[in-house]
């Protein structure tokens, strides 16, 4: 396994480094920044790959046969949040938030459509840098142009301290996160009083999917901690793997003479 702690490059020299060493099949990133150029590289090589975490669209939508998914996309999840706000929490305005990157841009955009379409108003619409710290302008400005809600679709590390700014402001203004803000980190970062009060779109986790307990108790026994949010979506993709190289009885990725095709299992 290698690590592309959520960056680009670091994801092309993973996924190179993967590719060179003739690996069978690909399963696994959780940021869509580094899932997206990776891709290109599996196609190329003809790796199939499963997606278990990252949910840009794009990713199943450039057409690599050898690319699927084991998770929903930014898509689905921006129609959701795009509900939750305008028709259920019925918020008129609504500022909206991402960090460049492009699980964040995507799903910020998205889900400004969306709400403009159902009637909402965008009273702000920028991005945050990754790695930042301070948000005291963009509190202010939070705070100044009437929003009763802020749409965050940066990752957790931000998101924690965006909330935490934006509650010790004294704002009323709703922090409402997406699925990259769905970490243990995010209620360490922001504070329990805090992240008990933020609203986070995502999709079922795995405490919340029936499907999943046998899993869980499982992964509880082996490894003493309960799994992470998305570690369903990670079980499930490296399984289905599994079950197609089982079904044709061979780890080679093209079909030949010796057995059927993996990627079309």
């Amino acid at each position: 396994g290698e690590d592309t702690a959520c960056d680009p490059q670091q994801g092309v020299n993973a996924a190179n480094l993967l590719a060179s060493q003739g690996v069978t099949a690909i399963a696994g990133y959780y940021c869509s920044g580094a899932a997206l150029p990776s891709i290109t590289i599996y196609h190329r090589k003809d790796i199939p790959t499963m997606i278990t975490g990252a949910i840009d669209t794009q990713i199943t939508q450039m057409g690599y046969p050898q690319v699927f998914r084991s998770i929903g996309t930014d898509l689905q999840e921006a129609q959701a949040a795009a509900n939750l706000m305008a028709n259920t929490l019925h918020y008129t305005k609504v500022a909206i938030i991402s960090d460049h990157s492009a699980f964040g841009v995507q799903e910020a955009t998205s889900t400004n459509q969306l709400l403009v379409k159902d009637g909402v108003s965008i009273v702000l619409d920028t991005a945050i840098s990754t790695g930042q710290t301070d948000f005291g302008a963009v509190v202010s400005q939070l705070n100044s142009d009437g929003a009763q809600a802020v749409w965050f679709t940066g990752y957790f590390p931000e998101g924690g301290l965006l909330a935490k700014q934006l509650a010790a402001s004294g704002s009323k203004v709703q922090f409402i996160g997406a699925d990259s803000n769905l970490d243990p980190h995010f209620i360490s970062i922001a504070g329990t009083s805090v992240a008990e009060k933020a609203i986070i779109t995502a999709e079922p986790v795995s405490s919340q999917t029936p499907s999943a307990q046998p899993f869980i108790a499982a992964y509880q026994k082996m490894f003493n901690s309960p799994p992470g949010p998305y570690s369903s979506y990670q079980y499930s993709g490296t399984k289905a793997l599994i079950l197609a190289i089982k079904a044709a009885n061979s780890t080679q990725r093209r079909r030949n003479s010796a057995g059927a095709d993996l990627r079309h299992v």
